[in-house]
C-alpha cells in the first residue's frame, strides 16, 4: 500500500559496510579517497527495530513494525548462490599424500548421511578434479583405439584382421 518493497526495507536496516567515496583528493601525489563515516546502528531489542522509521517513495515516514512482521531467529550472514540453489560450502585441507583415500572415507561417511528429498551433495576441489581427469583420460583411450582401427580397416581393406591385430 505505501509502495515499498522487502528490498527497500532491508536496505534501511542493512548497516553500511562499504561506501562509494564521495570525492577523491591528492596528498603527496596520491590519490586519496573521501567518505562519510556514519554511526552505527543498535537494536538492544525487536521492539527497537519495530519502532525504526524507514521512508517511503512518497516521502511519509512509516515505522518497520507497521509494514513488516519482525521475529527473532539466527541466520547466515550470507546466503551463497549457484545455478539458483541456495549452497554451504564446506572445505578442507587434505594434509595426508593419498588424496583419494582421505576422498574415499570422506565419501562413505557422506553416503551415510540422511538427506531431505531436496537437498544434495556435491564434491569439488581436488577430487572432482582427479575424478574428471580420469573420466576425460578412459574418453581419450576409447577414442585413440576406435582411430587406430579405422586406420587399420581401411589400410587392410576389412574388419577381420584389425580386429585379430588390435586385440592380440
Amino acid at each position: 500500500k505505501l509502495g515499498l518493497t522487502a528490498s527497500q526495507i532491508s536496505q534501511a536496516l542493512m548497516k553500511e559496510t562499504s561506501q562509494a567515496p564521495l570525492t577523491t583528493v591528492k596528498k603527496d601525489g596520491k590519490d586519496l579517497d573521501v567518505t562519510i563515516k556514519t554511526e552505527e546502528e543498535t537494536y538492544k531489542s525487536v521492539k527497537d527495530l519495530e519502532n525504526k522509521k524507514i521512508t517511503t517513495p512518497t516521502g511519509q515516514e512509516v515505522k518497520i513494525g507497521d509494514v513488516a512482521k519482525v521475529k527473532e531467529g539466527t541466520t547466515s550472514d550470507t546466503i551463497s548462490k549457484r545455478d539458483g540453489k541456495i549452497y554451504a560450502d564446506v572445505t578442507a585441507e587434505v594434509t595426508s599424500e593419498n588424496v583419494t583415500a582421505v576422498s574415499v572415507d570422506v565419501q562413505k561417511n557422506i553416503d551415510k548421511i540422511e538427506l531431505h528429498d531436496n537437498v544434495t551433495i556435491d564434491t569439488g576441489g581436488v577430487s572432482a578434479d582427479i575424478e574428471d581427469s580420469f573420466t576425460k583420460l578412459g574418453l581419450a583411450m576409447l577414442a585413440a583405439v576406435a582411430i587406430v582401427y579405422l586406420v587399420l580397416v581401411i589400410t587392410f581393406g576389412g574388419a577381420l584382421a584389425p580386429f585379430a591385430i588390435l586385440f592380440s
